[in-house]
C-alpha cells in the first residue's frame, strides 16, 4: 500500500472517529427516553380526569406548600403577592413559579419541565414528565395529582 493511500485511510479513520463523537455527544444531550411505565390504564386515567372537576379546593400558607397524597385533591395557593394558584396546573400553560409550589418540584425540576414543554412544543399527557431526568416514576406518583394536560 503506497503512502498516500495510508495517509487517506487514516483520515478516513480520523473521520469517523470525530462523526461517532459528535453523534455520541448529540445522544447525550437529549432528554432520557423510555417505555411509560405508569400503571394506569386508558380507562382509569379517563375516569381519573373526568373526576378532577369534582375535586376539593383548599387554601394552604404559603410557607407550607403542597403535599401530594395518594387520594389526590385540588388546592389552591396564594403567596405573599397575592397570586392564587389553582391545582391541577395545566403543564402547557404553567409557569416554573407556579410549579414550584407542589412539594417535590424545586426550581431545578421546575424549569426542566418548562425546557422540555419547550422542546415537545406542548405535552399530551401528564406522564411525559417522566421522560426528564431527574423525574422518576416515585416523583411522578407525588405530584401527578396537582398536573393536567
Amino acid at each position: 500500500m503506497s503512502n498516500s493511500a495510508r495517509q487517506t485511510m487514516a483520515l478516513i479513520g480520523v473521520a469517523l472517529i470525530a462523526a461517532a463523537g459528535v453523534l455520541f455527544y448529540v445522544a447525550l444531550r437529549q432528554p432520557s427516553v423510555y417505555e411509560n411505565t405508569a400503571s394506569t390504564t386508558q380507562t382509569e386515567y379517563a375516569e381519573e380526569t373526568e373526576s378532577e372537576s369534582e375535586k376539593d379546593t383548599t387554601t394552604v400558607k404559603p410557607s407550607q406548600g403542597v403535599k401530594a397524597t395518594e387520594k389526590s385533591t385540588a388546592a389552591a395557593y396564594t403567596n405573599e403577592d397575592e397570586t392564587q394558584v389553582t391545582y391541577p396546573l395545566n403543564l402547557n400553560k404553567t409557569t416554573a413559579e407556579e410549579l414550584m409550589t407542589i412539594d417535590g418540584l424545586g426550581e431545578v425540576r421546575a424549569c426542566a419541565i418548562i425546557e422540555y414543554r419547550d422542546y415537545l412544543g406542548k405535552y399530551t399527557s401528564v406522564e411525559q414528565i417522566m421522560q426528564i431526568k431527574g423525574i422518576d416514576e416515585e416523583i411522578y406518583k407525588q405530584v401527578a395529582g396537582y398536573l393536567t394536560v
